[in-house]
């Protein structure tokens, strides 16, 4: 049976002296890959994830064999956009890191009633604010959104008009694992962002989460998983 042009290109994963080099991993993992995770809806927020770079520590040997290997420790840089009304991406990426990365950009509803974020309850005495001198992490564009467009933003804030795009930067520490004839493995297991010159620990459940099903679905075609 013939191999598909992207098995050729890979390399074959029936081939036991076939190697595939770190570079031409991240070549394959990272051209064209923003995807859309998740719909949005009026319980959760559309996402958007984009794996921009994907560097290997240092140590990692220059090539593997595609049937069994286990890198640890790369870098994957990744662009998050979460898309609708402000509590919905609160939600989405837990209050702590809300709190942490949402500040800069003056979100009034981090500092309305409980009730106003549909359900998500934040801190009496938020931390204090990142100083002024400091570059918000997110980019923030209003997104006014025609009858005719299938992004959906609802909420029951009536503060909260119209939809919020936010762009994140993270940087995920990932491990990837594949034993001889299983599908690759994703672990990610450390966030950081870029606030200005620094950088940030992120905790947030949403954000990794998002970065392993995203690279879940990249692996899978770049390794053509046959069950």
């Amino acid at each position: 049976m013939g191999s598909s042009p992207l098995g050729r290109q890979c390399c074959s994963l029936t081939t036991g002296g076939s190697r595939m080099s770190v570079l031409s991993l991240e070549e394959k993992m990272t051209r064209g890959s923003r995807r859309q995770i998740r719909p949005g809806d009026k319980d959760q927020a559309e996402v958007w994830v984009c794996i921009s770079e994907l560097l290997p520590k240092e140590g990692t040997p220059s090539s593997f064999s595609p049937n069994t290997f286990y890198l640890k420790g790369l870098v994957a840089r990744s662009q998050i956009e979460i898309i609708g009304r402000t509590a919905l991406i609160v939600k989405e990426i837990g209050q702590e890191a809300a709190l942490k990365l949402l500040d800069k950009v003056g979100v009034g509803s981090l500092k309305r009633k409980n009730s106003e974020l549909d359900g998500v309850v934040l801190p009496l005495n938020p931390k204090p604010k990142v100083t002024s001198n400091l570059e918000s992490l997110i980019e923030v564009k209003e997104k006014h959104i025609d009858h005719g467009q299938e992004r959906v933003c609802i909420g029951t804030g009536s503060w909260d008009t119209g939809c919020d795009s936010k762009v994140f930067d993270i940087f995920a520490t990932v491990d990837l694992r594949r034993e001889e004839g299983e599908e690759v493995k994703i672990k990610v297991h450390h966030l950081d962002a870029m606030v200005g010159d620094s950088k940030v620990v992120v905790r947030s459940d949403g954000l990794q989460r998002s970065i392993e099903v995203m690279l879940r679905m990249l692996a899978a075609e770049v390794f053509m998983f046959q069950a």
